[in-house]
């Protein structure tokens, strides 16, 4: 590629996360806002395939788009623009939702290659937390970054009360946390817990409150029209957190989610009880899954 050197340039300063491969799919260029959003370097990606299981895009259902429905590779193939929103993985483990486009590569009329550009809210969303912790330092959870139970004693009705929009209780329990850290110890244990959070907190919305309720379950008290968008939504973090993975042991979490609509007319413990109930109840029939009251519907 003859003008890679003039075009690194170009996109060192593009203010979009853009990588450049050739027609096998290796990588040849990376810039720096690819390497914020994906928390790896450049070094460490540049002269690897985009297939090699390093960024491993899926879709909503969980599907591996490297293996089938690469977007890099249909361009190459068909020589066309193709857009999609897809999940990365960061390096830490954690999945990032993205919208995808990737353009053919060519130059003197040959095509050389693609090149994929992928942009994200969540800079401007974490900048946005970023701020409402320096404010509430109280009601941080210092190991997951999530709001605390000072938030939930607080704080959440409140805001949620000023609000004309429904909300959901999606009440979060990981599998087998116990026999995570009884075999593998409490460090281990905690990274799980970071991943699982920091998966939540990608792919949930500022009008959102992810909230740690104490050791491995979360609350997340989800803006939403009604019950049935919810269990959606439910299941596709379900999907993406099981996506996931802590790398030291090659370990993919798994939760159980009870969904209950929020009612601010009753006392908020209400609501939250419910979905625990609902937990429970998937925690029964055979745990990673999503679950809800069924005399809510």
């Amino acid at each position: 590629m003859n003008s890679l050197i003039t075009i690194s340039k170009i996109f060192s300063s593009f203010d979009e996360a853009i990588y450049i491969v050739d027609k096998t799919r290796k990588i040849v260029y990376f810039n720096p806002i690819a390497e914020k959003i994906t928390g790896f370097s450049s070094n460490e990606i540049v002269g690897k395939h985009c297939f090699d299981n390093i960024l491993n895009h899926i879709d909503s259902t969980g599907k591996n788009l490297c293996i089938n429905g690469c977007p890099l590779l249909k361009t190459i193939n068909e020589n066309i623009v193709v857009q999609d929103n897809v999940f990365l993985h960061h390096k830490d483990g954690h999945r990032i939702p993205v919208y995808v486009k990737t353009i053919p590569y060519i130059e003197d009329n040959i095509l050389l290659g693609a090149v994929e550009l992928f942009s994200t809210k969540i800079e401007r969303e974490m900048i946005d937390k970023e701020n409402i912790i320096k404010e509430n330092l109280s009601m941080i959870d210092p190991l997951t970054g999530l709001l605390n139970r000072n938030f939930l004693s607080y704080r959440v009705h409140e805001l949620i009360s000023k609000q004309d929009s429904n909300y959901a209780v999606l009440f979060l329990d990981i599998d087998d946390f116990k026999t995570i850290n009884d075999n593998y110890g409490h460090l281990v244990g905690d990274k799980v817990l970071e991943i699982v959070s920091t998966t939540i907190l990608a792919n949930t919305t500022n009008d959102d409150f992810v909230i740690r309720f104490g050791g491995e379950e979360i609350i997340i008290f989800l803006k939403t029209p009604n019950l049935e968008t919810a269990f959606r939504k439910a299941e596709q973090l379900r999907i993406v957190i099981n996506a996931s993975e802590e790398r030291n042991i090659r370990y993919r979490p798994k939760v159980t989610i009870g969904v209950s609509m929020y009612d601010k007319k009753l006392p908020l413990n209400t609501s939250i009880e419910l979905a625990d109930k609902a937990m429970y109840y998937g925690k029964q029939k055979g745990k990673n899954q999503v679950s809800f009251n069924y005399w809510e519907v």
